[in-house]
């Protein structure tokens, strides 16, 4: 039996945690409003800052979410990733898509996207379609490559050209990145972002159809020594507050 000092009321060991995000169904009408309407859950929002909930200018939008891990870091545990991958099923839809593409990023992060306050991933894919940077753990980047656990970008382009069919979108990339750091946070922010790039509000309407996403974190509830413990937590604190 392990003794008071060792106890821990959180389980140490393996675990596997998932979150799903439902979804998106986004619709363009020219005319009107002449933005944006999310017909999908409450998953999702509009990346343009002060918009309404359900309507985006830009054909911007996000998805927000976080595995709690307050009680291991509370029992002074530390979460050590094994794998961290993300699951779909369905089909990538996009009417009258021409020469848009549908750019996407999955991200598990240890540091809120946005603050809670400012949608920061709005200039962050300003700045990305424009140069193609700022990709959060690499240079130019508000993220330190520790903060980002897990990434994937994909880019997808139509498959065939129609004004009055519903174009299968396909990948054309798909590129996988983050440091799988081991952490003591007490959240995992997990992120889904969609956005078109080479779209202009214009006379034609659009349909954009995106499946469900299941994010999975495999990981190793550890005890590590006291020093180390703490050290994991001091430069999880700068890497927040600095």
């Amino acid at each position: 039996m392990p003794d008071e000092k060792t106890a821990t009321r959180a389980l140490s060991g393996k675990r596997q945690m998932m979150k799903q995000f439902g979804p998106l169904h986004a619709v363009f009408t020219p005319g009107g409003l002449n933005e944006w309407r999310i017909f999908s859950n409450s998953d999702w929002k509009p990346m343009d800052p002060g918009a309404n909930p359900s309507e985006s200018a830009f054909g911007r939008f996000y998805a927000e979410s976080y595995f709690d891990t307050s009680g291991y870091t509370r029992d002074e545990l530390t979460t050590m990733f094994d794998n961290i991958f993300i699951q779909e099923a369905g089909r990538w839809q996009l009417t009258n898509a021409g020469n848009v593409r549908v750019q996407v990023f999955d991200l598990v992060m240890t540091t809120r996207f946005n603050d809670g306050s400012d949608v920061k991933m709005d200039q962050f894919v300003l700045e990305f379609q424009g140069g193609n940077y700022g990709v959060p753990g690499f240079n130019q980047s508000l993220y330190d490559w520790s903060q980002v656990q897990y990434g994937r970008y994909r880019e997808y382009l139509a498959t065939t050209q129609g004004t009055d069919t519903t174009d299968v979108l396909a990948p054309v990339n798909d590129q996988q990145f983050g440091s799988l750091e081991s952490t003591t946070a007490d959240k995992l922010w997990t992120y889904k972002l969609v956005f078109l790039t080479g779209w202009f509000p214009n006379e034609t309407g659009h349909d954009l159809r995106i499946p469900n996403t299941r994010q999975v974190v495999q990981a190793n509830i550890v005890s590590e020594p006291d020093l180390t413990f703490l050290m994991r937590q001091k430069r999880s604190y700068e890497l927040t507050n600095y």
